[in-house]
């Protein structure tokens, strides 16, 4: 599997490319309000680790130290 880019459109758009099957699905950033930022950086703080907390949201721990950071 590989990502490839596909050019012409106003915004970048990548594609997981499956070279055996040469099949292609969107993969799109995920955007997440500030309701759940809030209420995800309350659930780090009280869990007993950030990376419980980003499993339990189904979130990648990153993207919650990431959060926290800011």
């Amino acid at each position: 599997m590989r990502w490839s880019r596909q050019d012409g459109q106003k915004k970048d758009v990548y594609f997981l490319c499956n070279d055996s099957k040469n099949e292609r699905s969107v993969a799109q950033r995920r955007k997440y309000d500030e309701a759940f930022k809030a209420e995800a950086l309350r659930l780090a703080s009280e869990s007993r680790s950030t990376q419980a907390a980003a499993r339990q949201l189904g979130i990648s721990p990153k993207l919650l130290y990431r959060w926290q950071q800011a």
